[in-house]
């Protein structure tokens, strides 16, 4: 199995693994961002990014530091 591979499937399972911990969640998938982004993937990490991006304007607003980009 490629890193690819295991980020691909680490990224479908996310988001069922932290129903309960969106924050956490978002966590993950800005490091998966990195991570794609390191393999030269910028068009997925950017994905990655978004919606960790979104999940935490919802969770905490527009204004939180976390969200402010």
């Amino acid at each position: 199995m490629t890193v690819r591979e295991a980020l691909d499937n680490a990224a479908k399972a996310v988001g069922s693994k932290f129903r309960d911990r969106p924050l956490t969640e978002a966590a993950v998938r800005q490091s998966f961002a990195s991570a794609y982004l390191s393999l030269g993937l910028s068009d997925v990490a950017v994905t990655q990014a978004q919606l960790a991006l979104d999940q935490r304007r919802r969770l905490l607003g527009d204004d939180h530091a976390d969200t402010i980009v």
